[in-house]
């Protein structure tokens, strides 16, 4: 072996050496690129969540991605409902106010329901708020106001009198409708305060 063959054997050497220092140092960096996005994306989550429902209490609990997903489903439901808007009285007919709550009522519990066994543990307390609210919140509004209001609404909707005049107006005429409405401002305020909780933790972290 000559000088010439020498020289490029251990030139090739040095750069198959550099070449490994090289692909080894891109691999060091990209896993620190990738340690680092992580941490810098999770690094102000919180490890827990409060929420305080005016009327119904307070809950904390942990933040995962199984409560986010249950809190963007109600949220959902919610707030294309005529449930997590402030009440009317100018424009809104009540019937058609308690119609929203009872579907919505109805449609909430279908999703707790078909949550699976294996997440009840870790959405348990979102799981009990959310129930909390449907039956602490909603129901006695509901319960108290909606069958009685409902057949003496459809009596008067019959009434020569009350032909020419519109649902807003009929409505004015139930003899506690004052009482009725303090009810349902009452419970649209803890609804409203619900779905604003919920929207706090659906998206939560999101940027």
């Amino acid at each position: 072996m000559n000088i010439i063959d020498v020289i490029f054997t251990n030139r090739g050497m040095i750069n198959l050496v550099v070449e490994l220092i090289l692909v080894t140092l891109i691999c060091i960096l990209c896993f620190m690129l990738k340690r680092h996005y992580y941490f810098d994306k999770n690094r102000f989550k919180p490890s827990e969540v409060t929420i305080n429902i005016p009327h119904i209490g307070s809950v904390t609990f942990k933040n995962n991605d199984k409560v986010q997903e249950i809190a963007y489903k109600i949220w959902i439901e919610l707030i294309t409902r005529k449930i997590a808007l402030i009440y009317d009285e100018s424009n809104d007919v009540i019937i058609e106010v308690f119609n929203s709550w009872y579907n919505a009522f109805g449609i909430i519990r279908e999703i707790i329901k078909e949550i699976p066994g294996s997440s009840i543990y870790s959405a348990n307390q979102i799981i009990k708020i959310t129930i909390k609210v449907l039956n602490s919140g909603l129901r006695p509004c509901l319960t108290k106001w909606q069958a009685k209001f409902r057949r003496w609404y459809d009596n008067e909707l019959k009434k020569q009198d009350n032909r020419e005049l519109s649902p807003q107006e009929i409505q004015k005429k139930y003899l506690e409708y004052e009482e009725m409405i303090d009810d349902i401002k009452k419970t649209n305020r803890i609804i409203i305060s619900f779905v604003e909780q919920l929207n706090m933790i659906a998206f939560l972290n999101q940027k």
